[in-house]
Formats: C-alpha cells, structure tokens, sequence
C-alpha cells in the first residue's frame, strides 16, 4: 500500500541520530498510549470498577438486596447534620420556663399562671383558734336544729299572723321556720308554738385569712359560726360592703364566656345555694357574678381560684341561707 507520506520528500538537514531519537519517542509514546488504554483504571469516587462493555449484570439474590437495603437506611438513620442538636437525656431538667411554674399566691395586678401550687392564707388563724371556732359552729348550730338554747324564741301564732310576717319580724327566713316545726306547707295554726331563731345577722369575710364569721347582731354581735372560704383568684373579689339581694336553691351557673350550666351539671361550681350580693341602696340590682355559693366538691374551700366569688362547703353555706334573709349585711375586707 502507498501512504501519503512514503512520497512526501524528505527533510533536508535532518542527522540520521535525530531520525532515530525522534523515531523511538514516538514509538514510546504510541506504546505507552496502548497500555495505558488496555489496562482498567479505579473511577475516583466510586467503590466499583467499571465493567466491560457489552457485559450482562449479573442476577443479585433478594436477601442480598433486603440487606443492602437495611444497611444503606442504618447508615441514613446514623448519619447526623453539622449542626445537629445535641440529644436529649432521660435526666430531670432542673430549670423551667416561668409559664410552668404556677402562681403561688395571687398578687393584684400579676398575671395568674396555671392552678396554684401553694396557696394559702396570706394571714392564717392559728389551730388552736380554728379549733374552737369549729366547736363553737357546730355547737350553736346543733341547739338550731334542736330548737333549744339561747338561740331559740317561742313565738304564739295570734290572728294575722303568717310566715313572711313572721320571717321579717323576726330577720330570718321562711325557710328556716318550716324546717324547724316541720311545716310541709305554709299553713299554721291560731294558738299554736312555733320555733323562731331570732336575728338580724352580720356576716364578715376576711380575705387575708379566708374565713367567714356570722355574728347573730339580737344578742350584741356575738359570734355564732365561723367557716373556711375560698376567694377569688389574683384579688378578684371586691372588698367592700354588700348586702345579700337574692337566696337560690339549686342556682344555675351563668359562666364568663356566656354559657349557662344548669344545676348538678359538672362544670357547674355554684354547688347547692346561692346569696347574691348587691350594694345595700341597690338592693334589687344583685351584682354579676359576686356572690356566697357552695362547692360540689369543696376543692375550692380555702383557697383563691373562683372568678371573685366566695366559695363555701354545701353543708356550711346551707346554714347562711337557712339564718340570714335578704338585707343581711356582708362585709368583705382585705
């Protein structure tokens, strides 16, 4: 075959030594070009060589592949960002934000923060004080409902009379009347008995030490009862001097939001009775939301979590609706 080249004339001035030189580098190059093309090289990055070409892959058992799989998703699970957070522990963490930590005592002015942890009277009365008061409560009242005692008048049914004159002559209440001479209805009888427990009454509520005396006002303002009570919570209950204006048996509870539960429904706090209060020259305008009222479960006795009311045990608040008659002045002091 005749290449282009064998016709080519031939250099002019060239040594045969640098014919040869040139020659062998060239052979050199051209043979290291071939070897180096011939012979696999490991791809950068890549943990596989690279195969043939035209060859066929080669069928992977699935166990095979269930455990590459397993592995690849460990390897992801492990794998954590530069930035990552550090992990938590399963250690108490001593320091809490302050929306955890609940309000211990009520301060006027001081957002109220979840249900008090501590809450007890700023000024508490002593045991010993507590004690007798309790003694005395329950003494006084035991001689009301036995109709003996110095608590206790005998009153002459004359012409004329009736229960509410009889209750407003008295300053107590029908209520009371019945019970005590076990009236089923509002009949009675010319020339007969009947059992009255005389008043007027005055009650006092002290905030500081959230407790509640009755004084019986017919005997000089001697002290009748005293009873634990529960407040509003961060100073809502106004102190100032009211009267009460309505007495309910049974009371609906009409809450902030606008929703009206009916009695004995659980989100009902008002418990069994109810003394509206009402400013002593308004005494038909009883006050939204203030009032004496029973607890379903008497948790709120003693401390300050109502929406400003007073909160009593059913059985006590029973024996101030049962004593004390509209116009019964209340007193309600820091």
């Amino acid at each position: 075959m005749d290449y282009e080249f064998d016709r080519m004339p031939k250099p002019q001035g060239a040594s045969p030594l640098f014919r040869r030189i040139l020659i062998f580098v060239i052979v050199l190059a051209v043979t290291g070009g071939i070897i180096y093309g011939i012979v696999p090289h490991k791809k950068t990055g890549s943990g596989a060589s690279p195969k043939a070409v035209g060859e066929s892959p080669q069928p992977v058992a699935e166990n095979t592949l269930a455990e590459t799989s397993q592995q690849s998703q460990t390897a992801k699970s492990d794998e954590k960002p530069a930035d990552a957070l550090p992990e938590e522990t399963t250690e108490e963490k001593s320091v809490e934000t302050s929306a955890e930590v609940p309000t211990q005592t009520p301060v006027k002015g001081v957002a109220w923060q979840g249900d008090p942890a501590v809450d007890v009277p700023e000024k508490p009365i002593s045991a010993e004080t507590a004690a007798a008061e309790q003694r005395r409560s329950a003494d006084n009242w035991k001689q009301v409902e036995e109709g003996t005692g110095v608590w206790c008048i005998r009153h002459q049914i004359s012409r004329g009379d009736n229960l509410e004159k009889l209750a407003k002559k008295y300053h107590t209440t029908v209520a009371l009347i019945k019970e005590l001479n076990h009236l089923k209805g509002n009949t009675i009888f010319l020339g007969s008995k009947l059992v009255v427990v005389p008043g007027p009454w005055q009650i006092e509520i002290s905030k500081s030490s959230r407790r509640l005396q009755l004084f019986n006002l017919a005997k000089e303002k001697t002290l009748f009862a005293a009873y634990d009570v529960g407040v509003g919570r961060a100073d809502s209950t106004p102190a100032e001097k009211f009267v009460i204006s309505i007495r309910l048996y049974h009371p609906e509870y009409y809450a902030p939001n606008g929703a009206i539960y009916a009695y004995g429904d659980p989100e009902n706090p008002m418990g069994d009775y109810f003394l509206k209060l009402a400013k002593a020259e308004q005494l038909s305008r009883p006050l939204a939301g203030y009032g004496i009222h029973g607890s379903p479960d008497d948790a709120g006795v003693g401390r300050s979590i109502s929406h400003g009311c007073v909160r009593m045990r059913n059985q006590e608040v029973r024996q101030l609706y049962l004593l004390c008659p509209v116009g019964t002045s209340v007193s309600i002091t820091e």
